[in-house]
């Protein structure tokens, strides 16, 4: 992964020399040795700050709706220009979702793929190095998937197999599915038979049990509207939750009590339903660790056992199955039924 960062920098000067694009999105290490933070480089010398590390958590590509939508406050008057991307399977998939939904033209991004190893799991990483104590993080220089974690005590040298994400690893796209350019590196084999495997444990309990889990779940909400904000298919002008004009229903209280934590979280999931590319990004910020991840699962699941086999932001130009009608959608009845 060392080379190919590198590889990605001398790209990203050259089109930032050229004119070619006006700003590249990547990350940079964060203050802490376990973070990673979405920075935009607009000169080749800021190039040289951007990273990809074994923490670079972060899916880039909401943040093009700040650089493109015009009617966005942090958007200046001039018009944006083109904007290279460094971008993994999840971040491709997310570019590809903004481009069908009509908030990102093609020509506005210009996507620098790489071949992603996974992102590390900091908890996991945390049971075997004091992370506390570590002052960075690095890819070894071995040119594989191994990553070395600094520390007052030594440097510990981690396998990203050992310590990957659950996110990660049921990832079915770990190759960006669209790039303009593309960069080696260590990928892992994708399995499409893993998709599903974090839904095992809820759908074994019975429905009384599903509803106690769930309802202890959502009661911990406390609607902070991180994952919306996160989240690559949220990406209304304005979400219904904000409708706060005279002229509009309060669809939710100002408590954030259960009832409507459950129809908060049950709107957007059937919102994004079709939609969701399977990045994680809503669990990961989730600051009290709700498993967001499952419920945009299992819509997943459902819609291909309903519907057919579909994974959203393969193309740019797909229409995801809730968005289109055919007669022989389930719901639709047999000729002379009643």
């Amino acid at each position: 992964m060392k080379d190919t960062v590198q590889k990605l920098r001398r790209r990203s000067e050259k089109l930032l020399r050229k004119g070619e694009v006006q700003r590249v999105l990547g990350w940079r290490p964060g203050r802490l040795a376990w973070q990673s933070a979405p920075t935009v480089a607009e000169s080749a010398e800021e190039v040289q700050r951007l990273e990809v590390g074994p923490f670079s958590a972060a899916n880039l590509t909401k943040y093009l709706i700040d650089i493109v939508r015009p009617e966005h406050p942090a958007r200046d008057e001039e018009p944006p220009g083109r904007t290279a991307v460094w971008a993994r399977g999840c971040d491709a998939r997310a570019i590809n979702r903004l481009i069908a939904d009509g908030v990102l033209d093609e020509d506005e991004v210009m996507v620098l793929g790489f071949s992603c190893p996974g992102i590390a799991d900091r908890e996991r990483v945390g049971e075997v190095v004091d992370l506390a104590g570590a002052s960075c993080t690095c890819w070894s220089e071995d040119g594989g998937d191994s990553f070395v974690v600094h520390t007052e005590a030594g440097e510990k040298q981690l396998q990203i197999s050992e310590v990957v994400a659950d996110r990660c690893a049921s990832c079915t796209h770990p190759e960006p599915v669209r790039a303009d350019e593309h960069f080696g590196g260590a990928a892992r084999t994708a399995d499409g038979e893993v998709r599903f495997f974090a839904l095992d444990e809820y759908e074994d309990m019975d429905e009384g049990e599903r509803y106690e889990f769930w309802s202890r779940q959502f009661a911990r909400c406390i609607r902070c509207y991180a994952c919306r904000n996160v989240c690559p298919a949220c990406n209304c002008t304005e979400c219904v939750f904000d409708g706060d004009l005279p002229d509009r229903p309060d669809w939710l209280g100002k408590a954030s009590d259960i009832s409507d934590n459950q129809v908060y979280h049950i709107t957007r999931a059937f919102h994004v339903a079709g939609r969701c590319i399977e990045c994680g990004e809503c669990e990961r910020v989730c600051p009290v660790n709700i498993p967001l991840r499952a419920i945009m699962q299992k819509t997943a699941a459902d819609i291909e056992e309903l519907f057919e086999p579909h994974e959203a932001g393969l193309c740019p130009d797909e229409t995801p199955p809730l968005q289109a009608y055919s007669l022989d959608d389930p719901e639709v009845k047999e000729e002379g039924s009643t």
